[in-house]
This record gives structure tokens, C-alpha cells and sequence, in this order.
């Protein structure tokens, strides 16, 4: 809808101020979204008709039963604009409308009776502002008081000047009560409560509003009363109790039982121009130096004495900023010889090189020298009857607000006439952003503040062409543009910033998995994880990969919209949404979601995600740790190793058992997504076995073997691989079998089944049946136990531990703890005891005493040890290295991973024929990990433990010389750099007056290297020296200085000017 009402008002209205005429222009636009209940039910955990109520008990505590819920919303979407010229000269008042390509018109006696209609919805559209709108006309304002006619507690705050103007400035200040009507509110400063009492029930309310308020300024002219701004940006929900009028004691029984009604937001703008002699103002510039971490806060600084470059059609001017970081608009335009304003499109150059004194961390972390992204400001100089008019037409790296709080991303043009600040970003202080979001994402979800706070301070280094994260000894993040580039944004496309901060925010969340939920396997996590991924809707090479890729997918989304939502304030930028992973290209049956990240980041969207990041987190990480009931199972007879869950299936398993409300919801979406979990709850009939849930747990285990598990009503068997569980609804004519190799654990019920190689079970409706090999038991609590058959015996009770043994024609029970009450195949009834052994046939049977040490199937994880003779070498000495029990007739893979250059060197790669096997090996400078592990068919099985080697570089002297310490612009200076011993290169860092550093690589082994550099720039310029040879390292770097002198004659020195630098 567009309208363009004008008005006319009558001179009554017109001030001193205005020098007799005053004509105010508004321009209005508003975007309002209303989900509004449609239909409600009443909560009953006994629901007889499903017409009226749900089966359901909708109160968070425990002490209520009940409530309501909405069952049916409907969705309201309000967008438009309007233009009102309002002209204060002369009587009466008159109003035309144009719309829709029609116009009509309205006259009005007086500014009161006009006021509702310019007020209404064919105007000024203020309904639109919710609860926060005010007349167009106020009268009695005065510092402190409340706004009159406004239905929450606005009040005057304090003046301020508006187009040269002097102005009310409304907003809120926490208040206990104020009351309106059937509105009380009530604010705290950071919530605004709203009250809508009930018509039916005096003194009950019937719905409670509440509002977190992003943006509220309104201004309002000090001596007509006119409304000359307003800006609403407010989020909200509702809470209500149904159709009906809230019950006694409605305020704890609402916030308990109740639901909400409504949920929105309202963004409302109007902005008055006041015509008459523009008044020109200081445009500032501010930077955000620095996070200060404590309280969450930019530290600021004025740009004092930056030079800007101002650009127009070729031509262009410096300028310098005043002590206060602040320049005359009039300075931003060019002015012809005859005085005139050169009207028209200008851009301003801001870029500021990072001092001396930071460069080296600048360059090693942020690989740029800009203090903070370079930015360009392009604006349009107007001239008229008013005088001169500034306006920004777009900015890049630039945040620019003018004197009333209007930016550049919101309103543009934007009038800069009278003033305004332009905010800039240091890389550091955007560097730091990001880490104080995950920072404050982790604490939220109750990850404990060290674990955080090591997450924050993780090494992050830009400009390394690729997005990664490095794990094993050293973490570290590895960007792919340089800090500057990396945080570039335009206020015409401000959402292009957004995808890079999901990148960022991607590699953060594997950091989070290492750190928070980290997987104990070393190899599992360097070998296993990484690799092909190239798109989130395209499979990935393995479950592994798309689950660790899925993950960094869910938490990137959390962290991204946890700073847009809990953050922005810090953010400041209108990036936009990011991919939720709802979309067709990650749904169907065309890929198994098993194998795609993006498919799994959005099955934990929308199994996790209520709106709430924290708790999203949060929840993944408790049913994550639930892994450790089953990988970390523990009794005197086994020793297992826990681990989180590594594939979505896994996590999925936990899900499920853990989240019983979301069952439902798991299903859903797992069949959306094309999960394989899908397929693992055939219908069954309910028994003392068949219909419930089963945990099947294949050991790591260090030989390949497999197990498996039958669905009858599939017809097919599902193999699970060495360290892999998953779920299973239980079938009558199921079966688990294990192969050769294949160690197992299974969960049922509380009950624990460990099935060593070649055994099978199979489940009939009310008992388990062990048709092969050897099974130990462990039951659960009281009443809680599975009736277990074998050649015709049933175990019937059973408390502790017993072993069942079923050969060709016997069966043996072995009652390691407790006892168990068996029934023979003729209906006999035994109690068997601890240390007993019943050995049992068709013919009969015997008890005997059972050798318990000798026949319990004791299961532990294996490992192999790695060894090294040296902790500590110098580059070019060797290190012995020794792995022991190594299972014959597998590959031994021995490997080195170089924390400081990332680089892996394999030692060995070959068929073990002993156990034992040694060897020696020179590495590379650094902090070096060395680890071995043996590999079948790409699956690493066994695993050593890591030991670490520092490898100190070798001690080298250089000899930094130049041939003249003054010369003039324009010509070379020779540098040449000696060595003590041959190495295989050097690098030279040239830096400018300016302040640009420029790198020189000299190439070549050999211990004397020389270079000719060009000065191009009068002033004092510095060069100091690096090893290119990652061996050897430079602790100190000294420097020579070299001046270049415009006319000055070469000052050639009698002895060549040296700078020894001892490197270690």
C-alpha cells in the first residue's frame, strides 16, 4: 500500500523557530508479523474426546496437571509505506490520498479532527507501532512526564535537537505499574509486560504480552507538539489460558500451565523532514579498537588526526580528522573558483595500516596490515533553495548513523547534513566478536567456563586459503582470507557477511566436538574424520565424516543466530538468515541422510531447536554424553572404552531412549531426512521380549570382524562394523549373530548380554534363545529380568551374572554372581548358586562346581605401545622409535604429525610379520606426535598411545648488511644477509614510511643471499630478516633503517653497516 496524504495545517502551529512557515514532511514504513491461535485445547493427560483436548499434560511442574495448548495458528504479515506532507501556514486543514493509482481528498476543520484520521490506517498507519503509539499532537510535555493518550508508560527522558529543532526525547525507564484502560505494563529494563485485563472477570487479565524492545526513540517537537520520529523495533509473545479468563491465581498458573497465543514482531518507522536552512554538522569517526571479554563491550577510541582521501571523477583531496575524531561536513565537497558547491557522487577512502608495534602480530595471526577492513563511503552533495544536503548512498566496511539514530543499512539515502558518526571495526575486535559469541553460547549451555574460555582463546589464523580446523597436539583454526577481507561487508548487501560467519563459526564446532564431547581415539579423529564434503546436500565420503560435518553445520546455526538474537548489539551489521537445512535439496529419498551433513544438521534443528541456541546445545550435548552408558559399560569382567556418539545413527539411538516426548517427532524426521534409523521399529507384538527396544554394541575390537541382526519383517540382516551401536525394535523370529572376531554387548531392558565371537541368539515373543556359542548374562533389577532358553532350559529368575554355553547336545549355565532358577526340559525346577555349574542334556543333567576365573569371558580393549628413546633432539638427529604388540598379519602404519607446520611424515607403512617392531627416524623442527596404529580393509583397528618429541631447530647466526643508510627517493639500497651455516633461504620484510610491509623471498641453499630494494617513498624505511627454512626459527628480529631523502645524494658508507641476529 502506498498513500501520499498532504495536509495543511493551520498557522496556529507555526513557531518562532521556523521563522513563520514550518512544512514537515513524514515518511512511514512498517513491517508487522502476527502467529496468531486460531484453535485451543485443553490439556488432559486422560483425554476422552480429541475434539476438545489433547492427551497431554501441558504444565512444566509437578505440582499442576493440565493446561491448554494451540493446536492451530494463523499467520498475519502487515508491510507498507507512507508519504504525509503536512504544511503548517494557513486554516484548515486538508488531506488528499493517493492509492493504487487513485486519489481522493478529505478537508478538516481543525488539526483535532484530522488527527484520527492521519493517525488511522489510511495515513500515518500507527496502529502498526502495537503499544507504542502516540498522538501526532502532544500537549503538556515537560522533562520526566509521562506521554498522555500512550498505552504503555512512555515518558520524556530528556531534549535533544532534530533538524534544528528543539525536541522531546520519549522512551522507557523501568517502572513497577502504570495503567491504562484494561493495559497495565509493567517494564524492568528488560522485559516489557503487558496486561490485557478481562471484560468478563473484573480485576483477572485475560492475556499477558511480553516484549523485549531492540530499538524504541520517538521525538517529538518541544514547541508545537508535533511527532517528528519514531522508530519501534520489538519482538513479542503472548501467553493466554485458552477461550477462557485466566483461573484464580492466574500469574503462576499461566506461566505454568498456559500457552502461548501469540507471537510477532513490529517494526515501525516514521521520520519527519522539517523544511527551512539546512544546518551543517561534524561528521565523527569512532573505532572499535578492542572486546574487552569482562564486559562484554567495545573498547572505543576517536580516529584523531586519520587522513581521509575524498574522491569525485578523477579528482581528489586528503583531509584530517580533529582531535575529537571529527571533520566539517562542508569538507566532504569540492567547491568550483566562483564559490559554488560541485554538486554531485563523491566517495570517501578510510584505511589506517596497523602500528609497528603490531605488526608482527598482525601478520602472523591476521595476515593483513589494515587496522581495520578498508572502507569506502560513497555519498551524493545536493544543493537547493535549503542550502547544501549530504546523503550516503551506500558504504562498505562502514557503519553510518546519523544525528537522529538512522543507519545506512535501514534508511538509504541518509541525510548526513547535520552531522553523524561513522563506526569502524579493527580485524581484532571482529576477531574477538566471534569468539565471545561461542564463548557465551558454551557458558549458556553449561559448558563449564575453563573448557569455554579455552575455546575462546583457540590460535585462529586468517589468510591461510583454506577453511580448516587442525587438531591433535596443537589446535588451531586456519581461515581462508585475511582478517580484513575475511570481515568485509556493504550496507547495500549486508548478507553477504552472514555466510562468512557461519564458515567461521563451522570451524569452531569441530573445535567444540574436541574440546567439549572429544572422542578418545587419536587415530579415530585425525584419520577418520575430515575429508570430501563438497557440498551440505551431497553425501559425504562416510556416516563419520557427514555426522562430524553435521554437527559443525547445527552448532554454526546455533552460534550464528545466538549473536544475531542474544548479541546484535555487538554485531551492529543486518546480515540476514542463514540456511536452516529445511529445504527440498535435503529431503527425499535420493541420499541416505546417514551420509549428508546438511540433512543431519537440519534433523537436529529440527529435533533440538525451539528458538532457544543454549538449550538446543545443551540438550545435544546431554543425550551425547548418554553415549557413555553404552561404550563406557562397566563390570569387573570387562573394560570398555567410552566414547561419544560418532555417527548420527549412534546419536539418534540416544535420542531416542533418552527423549521419550520427542519419540514421536525423532520418527518424523528421520523419515523426512531419509535416515536409515527409520527402519529400525518394524510393528511388533507387544511380549515379554518382542516389541521392546534392544541396544546392539559391537566392541572395538582389533580384528575386523562383523555382527549382525535379522528383521524378520524386512527380510534382511543389518551389519554393524567394529565400533558401532544402534537400536532395534524387537521381533519375534529376530536374530543377533556374531562372527568370527566380533565382540558384543547388548542392552535390553536393563538387561546386558556380552556375545563373544560365533554365538547367536535368537528372540522369541516372551524369551531370548541361544541357539550357539557362549553368552554372559547380567540381569537387571528386581522383576526386571529376560526369561533366556537354551537345548530346552529356561532361565526363569535370575539375579547377578550367569553364563550360558550351548554346544552340539549340551547346554552349560555358569552362575558367576547370585543365582538363577532354572526349569529342565521335563518342567524340573533348579536354583543354581554362585560358583555352581549346571550341565545339562535331553537325557538330564548334573551340577557340578564351576571353575569361575577360568570360564568367564573376561573382554578388554587392546592396545598397542608405542615407545621412544628421546623426548627432546636437535633437527638432523635421529629418534628411535619401538611399537609393541602389534597383531601379526596386519599393516603397521607409524606416523609423525608436526604441530607447528600441520605437515604428517609417515615412518612406516607395511605388514607387520612380529610384534614387535623398530626404527629410527629424523623430524622436522617442532612439536612433533608421534603415534602408530594398525589398518584392515581402510578400517584402523588396533591403536598405540601417542608420544611427543620436541625437535629443537639447529643454532644459526645471521649477518644483516646494507650499502648505504641514506639515499634519495626512487633509488635501491642493496641488502645482504650472511649465514654461519647453509641454509635455504632467507626472507625480507621491507616496511614503508606509510606503513606497508612488502615481502621478499630470496630462494636458494647457501649460507650468503643479497637483494636490491626499490625506496620509493620519502622517509625512514625498515628491514629486517626471517629464515625461510621452517628448522631453524627467529626468536629476536633486529632491524637496519634506511632513509630516503628527496634530493639527497647517496650516503654510501666507509664500512658496510651490520646487524648480527643470533637465532635459536
Amino acid at each position: 500500500m502506498v498513500v501520499l496524504p498532504y495536509v495543511t495545517l493551520p498557522p496556529t502551529l507555526t513557531g518562532s523557530e521556523s521563522g513563520g512557515e514550518l512544512r514537515v514532511v513524514y515518511e512511514v514504513s512498517y513491517n508487522r508479523f502476527i502467529k496468531q491461535c486460531s484453535e485451543w485445547k485443553q490439556c488432559r493427560p486422560k483425554c476422552s474426546d480429541p475434539r476438545f483436548c489433547v492427551e497431554a499434560d501441558c504444565c512444566k511442574s509437578e505440582e499442576r496437571v493440565g493446561g491448554v495448548t494451540c493446536t492451530k495458528y494463523t499467520v498475519y504479515k502487515y508491510v507498507g509505506s507512507a508519504v504525509v506532507e503536512v504544511d503548517l501556514s494557513s486554516g484548515g486543514v486538508s488531506v488528499e490520498v493517493e492509492s493504487g493509482g487513485k486519489s481522493w481528498g478529505k478537508s478538516f476543520g481543525s488539526l483535532a479532527e484530522a488527527s484520527e484520521f492521519l493517525e488511522g490506517d489510511e495515513a500515518l498507519n500507527m496502529s502498526m507501532a502495537s503499544f507504542f503509539h502516540i498522538p501526532v499532537v502532544n500537549e503538556g510535555l515537560e522533562g520526566g512526564s509521562l506521554v498522555p493518550g500512550a498505552a504503555v508508560g512512555l515518558r520524556v527522558l530528556g531534549e535533544d535537537v532534530y533538524e534544528g529543532r528543539r525536541v522531546w526525547v520519549i522512551g522507557l525507564k523501568p517502572y513497577g505499574g502504570y495503567k491504562v484502560r484494561r493495559v497495565k505494563s509493567v517494564y524492568d529494563g528488560r522485559e516489557l509486560r503487558i496486561y490485557i485485563l478481562s471484560r468478563l472477570n473484573p480485576g483477572d487479565y485475560d492475556e499477558i504480552y511480553h516484549f523485549n524492545v531492540s530499538k524504541l526513540r520517538i521525538l517529538v517537537d518541544k514547541e508545537t507538539g508535533l511527532l517528528l520520529y519514531m522508530e519501534v523495533s520489538a519482538d513479542y509473545y503472548s501467553k493466554a489460558w485458552g477461550d477462557q479468563p485466566f483461573p484464580p491465581k492466574w500469574e503462576d498458573i499461566i506461566e505454568d500451565c498456559g500457552n502461548v497465543e501469540s507471537e510477532g514482531w513490529v517494526r515501525y518507522r516514521l521520520v519527519a523532514h522539517v523544511s527551512g536552512r539546512r544546518k551543517l554538522g561534524k561528521l565523527c569517526f569512532l573505532l572499535e579498537r578492542d572486546l574487552d571479554y569482562s564486559s562484554g563491550s567495545y573498547v572505543t577510541e576517536k580516529l584523531a588526526g586519520l587522513k581521509l582521501l575524498v574522491r569525485k571523477d578523477g579528482a581528489e583531496k586528503t583531509i584530517m580528522l580533529d582531535r575529537d575524531g571529527c571533520v566539517n561536513v562542508t569538507e566532504l565537497y569540492f567547491v568550483d573558483k566562483n564559490g559554488n558547491v560541485v554538486v554531485g557522487d563523491y566517495t570517501i577512502v578510510v584505511e589506517k595500516k596497523v602500528g609497528l608495534r603490531n605488526l608482527v602480530k598482525w601478520s602472523w595471526y591476521y595476515k593483513t596490515s589494515h587496522l581495520f577492513p578498508p572502507a569506502r563511503i560513497a555519498y551524493r552533495v545536493e544543493e537547493d533553495d535549503n542550502g547544501v544536503r549530504i546523503l550516503v548512498l551506500k558504504t562498505v566496511n562502514a557503519r553510518v548513523i546519523n544525528g537522529l539514530g538512522e543507519n545506512v543499512f535501514e534508511s538509504s539515502p541518509l541525510d548526513v547534513t547535520g552531522g553523524g558518526r561513522v563506526v569502524l571495526r579493527s580485524v581484532e575486535a571482529w576477531d574477538k566478536m566471534v569468539r565471545y559469541t561461542v564463548y557465551r553460547l558454551l557458558k549458556e549451555a553449561g559448558v563449564p567456563e575453563a573448557k569455554a574460555a579455552r575455546l575462546r582463546d583457540l590460535p585462529v589464523y586468517y589468510g591461510q586459503k583454506v577453511d580448516h580446523f587442525t587438531t591433535l597436539w596443537w589446535n588451531q583454526i586456519r581461515l581462508y582470507h585475511d582478517a580484513a577481507t575475511t570481515y568485509t561487508f556493504t550496507s547495500a548487501n549486508p548478507q553477504l557477511l552472514s555466510e562468512i560467519l557461519e564458515g567461521i563459526f563451522h570451524e569452531f564446532g569441530h573445535a567444540v566436538r574436541e574440546y567439549v564431547w572429544k572422542d578418545p581415539s587419536l587415530v579415530f579423529r585425525y584419520k577418520m574424520l575430515g575429508g570430501a564434503h563438497a557440498s551440505p546436500s551431497k553425501p559425504s565420503k562416510s556416516d563419520w565424516v557427514a555426522f562430524d560435518e553435521g554437527h559443525s553445520d547445527f552448532f554454526a546455526y546455533l552460534a550464528y543466530n545466538y549473536l544475531l538474537g542474544r548479541m546484535y548489539e555487538l554485531l551492529d551489521v543486518p546480515t540476514g538468515p542463514i540456511d536452516d537445512y529445511s529445504g527440498r535439496e535435503y529431503k527425499g529419498g535420493r541420499y541416505l541422510g546417514d551420509l549428508v551433513e546438511g540433512r543431519i544438521a537440519g534433523l537436529l534443528l529440527r529435533v533440538l531447536y525451539d528458538g532457544n541456541e543454549a538449550k538446543a546445545y545443551s540438550l545435544f550435548l546431554e543425550v551425547s554424553s548418554m553415549s557413555e552408558q553404552i561404550t563406557g559399560y562397566k563390570n569387573p569382567y570387562f573394560k570398555t572404552c567410552a566414547r561419544p556418539p560418532r555417527t548420527i545413527d549412534e546419536w539418534l539411538t540416544l535420542a531416542y531412549l533418552s527423549l521419550p516426548s520427542r519419540r514421536d517427532l525423532i520418527l518424523r524426521e528421520a523419515e523426512a531426512y531419509n535416515m536409515f534409523f527409520k527402519n529400525r521399529f518394524p510393528e511388533a507384538k507387544p511380549g515379554g521380549v518382542s516389541g521392546k527396544l534392544i541396544v546392539l554394541y559391537h566392541l572395538d575390537s582389533i580384528m575386523l570382524g562383523l555382527s549382525s541382526w535379522y528383521s524378520p519383517s524386512q527380510d534382511w540382516k543389518d551389519y554393524l562394523g567394529v565400533w558401532e551401536y544402534t537400536l532395534w525394535r524387537i521381533e519375534e523370529g529376530s536374530y543377533f549373530e556374531s562372527s568370527d572376531d566380533s565382540y558384543n554387548l547388548l542392552f535390553l531392558d536393563g538387561n546386558v548380554f556380552y556375545v563373544p565371537p560365533n554365538t547367536r541368539l535368537d528372540f522369541r515373543r516372551d524369551y531370548v534363545e541361544v541357539m550357539k556359542g557362549k553368552v554372559m548374562y547380567k540381569s537387571a533389577g528386581s522383576n526386571k529380568w529376560v526369561k533366556v532358553k537354551a537345548k530346552g532350559y529356561s532361565i526363569i529368575r535370575i539375579s547377578s551374572v550367569c553364563i550360558v554355553s550351548v554346544g552340539k547336545s549340551v547346554v552349560n549355565f555358569t552362575m558367576i554372581e547370585g543365582r538363577a532358577t532354572i526349569r529342565t526340559p521335563r518342567g524340573t525346577t533348579i536354583v543354581l548358586r554362585a560358583g555352581k555349574k549346571l550341565i545339562g542334556s535331553l537325557s538330564g543333567y548334573k551340577i557340578i562346581k564351576a571353575e569361575v576365573s577360568a570360564e568367564t569371558p573376561a573382554y578388554e580393549v587392546e592396545f598397542m605401545h608405542l615407545s621412544v628413546d628421546r623426548g627432546e633432539v636437535e633437527y638432523g638427529e635421529k629418534v628411535g622409535v619401538t611399537v609393541e604388540g602389534v597383531p601379526p598379519g596386519q599393516r603397521l602404519v607409524v606416523q609423525a604429525f608436526n604441530a607447528n607446520t600441520t605437515e604428517v611424515l609417515t615412518l612406516y607403512n607395511s605388514t607387520a610379520d612380529r610384534e614387535r617392531v623398530k626404527l629410527e627416524a629424523r623430524l622436522s623442527a617442532g612439536e612433533n606426535i608421534i603415534y602408530a596404529y594398525t589398518v584392515e580393509e581402510d578400517t584402523p583397528l588396533a591403536e598405540s598411545n601417542p608420544e611427543y618429541v620436541l625437535v629443537k631447530p639447529s643454532i644459526v647466526q645471521l649477518q644483516l648488511e646494507v650499502d648505504a643508510e641514506t639515499v634519495p627517493v626512487g633509488s635501491k639500497v642493496k641488502v645482504r644477509c650472511r649465514s654461519s651455516r647453509e641454509i635455504s633461504g632467507v626472507v625480507l620484510y621491507v616496511t614503508s614510511p606509510s606503513g606497508n610491509v612488502s615481502k621478499i623471498e630470496v630462494s636458494g641453499a647457501g649460507d650468503f643471499f643479497e637483494a636490491d630494494i626499490l625506496l620509493d617513498e620519502e622517509g625512514r624505511w625498515t628491514i629486517t630478516a626471517e629464515l625461510a627454512d621452517p628448522n631453524v626459527r627467529v626468536e629476536k628480529v633486529e632491524q637496519v633503517i634506511v632513509e630516503a631523502k628527496s634530493g639527497a645524494q647517496p650516503g654510501v658508507l666507509d664500512s658496510i653497516l651490520p646487524v648480527v641476529v643470533f637465532i635459536v
